[in-house]
């Protein structure tokens, strides 16, 4: 199982009992047909990316576009606790994630130092992908929100985590267990709980 396919499964798993207790109404959902709901297949394409990276004015990464090509979700976000990504609903056309790209208040800010964001952690970071080295496997940074205005001051002095799929692979493995103990062993250069010198402390 590769690191999508394990996402939407340790997700949906977490998420089965409060989906099925209060949104069978909504999504018309029942026990059998949960993970046939769940894990529907996206119909979303390279050709549905393309307007996007036309207007961002650079190619996202292959993995990151084969996370929204994969299925589609049941929200126009993913609640890991704490930590929401973008989701991509039915018939939204990617809406979700280009809101984040461009109609959050400080999207501009954010993509003007090279970052593209799709998530929020504890309602102050942007999560993004940090497009300023390596384009094609880019790192995983924060963007402090509350700091918005020092610019690159607000980046992460670390990356969160080395790239998107390890990143898959650690908030699938939180999702399970709980915990970040095994985040290490799943990505051994993440700074987790280290990503901005304050958290140290």
């Amino acid at each position: 199982m590769n690191e999508i396919e394990h996402f939407f499964k340790a997700y949906y798993s977490q998420m089965k009992d409060f989906y099925l207790e209060f949104e069978t109404d909504e999504y018309e959902l029942t026990k059998e047909n949960y993970w046939d709901k769940v894990l529907k297949p996206s119909e979303i394409s390279d050709d549905d990316f393309a307007p996007i990276e036309i207007k961002l004015n650079l190619t996202l990464p292959a993995s990151f576009k084969a996370f929204y090509k994969s299925h589609y979700s049941l929200e126009k976000d993913f609640d890991t606790g704490g930590l929401y990504i973008a989701g991509n609903t039915e018939n939204s056309k990617l809406s979700s994630l280009t809101d984040y790209f461009f109609d959050h208040g400080i999207s501009s800010e954010i993509t003007d130092l090279g970052l593209i964001p799709f998530g929020l952690y504890n309602d102050e970071w942007y999560v993004c992908l940090d497009m300023n080295s390596n384009q094609d496997d880019p790192s995983i940074v924060l963007f402090e929100m509350s700091n918005w205005g020092a610019g690159k001051e607000a980046i992460s002095h670390r990356p969160w985590f080395s790239n998107f799929n390890s990143f898959l692979r650690c908030i699938s493995d939180y999702q399970v267990n709980g915990n970040w103990d095994n985040f290490n062993d799943l990505d051994p250069d993440n700074n987790y709980l280290t990503a901005y010198d304050y958290w140290k402390n």
